[in-house]
């Protein structure tokens, strides 16, 4: 179980946030609220890039604040700037699960999660040749390949078209059928709908 208690984070000028939510394993949370309510900030302090005030974040009854961001069971999925331009597309995937030389059957899963997102064509191609829905897709797959057990994806169908983004919340929900926790943040609740996630609304 992924436990936050009681999490608090304050920016200088502005008034502190405070987090508090359980997330069993394998299961999934929208995070949702309004702009510079603190969902970035939630994610980014989860994953250890921002450290927090007071409070805990637990991952299976172990504390992980004390951890730096590459041993905490965290992948996170940015907003922008989520690829190595000097890269071809399946590099960039491969990156989710490991940084040297993929073997045959991790090419092959990250074609998989390529294909299910319908950029499986575009493999070869570098990310300034892609479109930027094309690039959100490309750098979800790396996330919906990666070993780490809590995905956070920050805003992960915000540049898609609708047909894109029905293939990814299909992506997204098979992911977490075969046990992965997901956090994701959204402005659409509909998406919750159809992921059949509970909301943690922050802010107002």
């Amino acid at each position: 179980m992924l436990r936050v208690d009681q999490l608090r984070y304050n920016f200088a000028g502005f008034p502190p946030l405070t987090f508090d939510f359980s997330l069993g394993e394998g299961a999934m949370l929208g995070v949702t609220g309004p702009s510079g309510a603190g969902k970035s900030t939630l994610f980014n302090v989860l994953a250890g890039f921002l450290r927090p005030q007071s409070g805990q974040v637990s991952w299976r009854g172990e504390s992980v604040l004390d951890k730096p961001p590459a041993e905490r069971p965290f992948g996170l999925l940015f907003q922008t700037d989520n690829l190595f331009e000097h890269l071809p597309v399946m590099e960039n995937v491969g990156l989710g699960i490991c940084p040297g030389r993929l073997s045959a059957a991790q090419r092959s899963q990250c074609q998989s999660a390529l294909d299910a997102l319908d950029v499986g064509d575009l493999s070869a191609r570098l990310p300034d040749e892609l479109s930027g829905g094309q690039q959100q897709r490309v750098a979800l797959a790396r996330c919906l390949v990666s070993p780490r057990p809590v995905m956070l994806l920050d805003e992960p169908f915000s540049a898609l078209d609708p047909e894109s983004r029905r293939d990814a919340l299909a992506a997204v929900q098979a992911v977490n059928q075969r046990g992965k926790t997901l956090l994701l943040i959204t402005h659409e609740v509909a998406d919750l709908a159809v992921l059949g996630a509970p909301e943690y609304r922050i802010g107002k």
